[in-house]
């Protein structure tokens, strides 16, 4: 099941994507143990998004 939504100009067009792209954008202002925890479930989630990508 994919989550696509309609993209704009700072969207990739899929939800979870946009969602790990912002949650890194938004990391910078967090101790660096909060950014640690925010880039691993950033790529995690793209782990996940790539992983179900049907070839």
């Amino acid at each position: 099941m994919t989550e696509a939504m309609a993209p704009n100009e700072n969207s990739t067009g899929h939800h979870a994507v946009d969602a790990a792209v912002a949650s890194v954008q938004n990391a910078a202002g967090l101790s660096a143990q909060e950014q640690l925890g925010a880039y691993e479930a950033a790529h995690q989630t793209l782990r996940e998004v790539l992983s179900s990508i049907e070839e």
